[in-house]
């Protein structure tokens, strides 16, 4: 009985888990485009064409291997960091 109940709130955790990581927005990350990064997110790099310039209050260019250290794999061919203001 006591196995059973184990059993059974192990399962509901799990189902918690794979709820969440399904909740998780997955953005494609472009292999031809160097990774995007606004307030720390990842997004498109195809959404620098709709972002409000006055809206920027910082971008940082990182390149190289620095970019892959930082990154990852997706930031092989470098990162564009965009802060916001506030």
């Amino acid at each position: 009985m006591r196995h059973r109940a184990i059993v059974a709130a192990f399962a509901l955790l799990a189902a918690g888990c794979l709820a969440e990581r399904a909740a998780a927005p997955v953005v494609a990350v472009s292999p031809t485009k160097p990774l995007v990064l606004v307030d720390g997110k990842v997004v498109p790099y195809t959404s620098l064409d709709d972002f409000r310039t006055l809206a920027i209050e910082r971008v940082e260019v990182v390149k190289g291997r620095t970019a892959q250290q930082r990154y990852g794999e997706a930031a092989r061919l470098g990162a564009i960091l965009i802060t916001t203001r506030k």
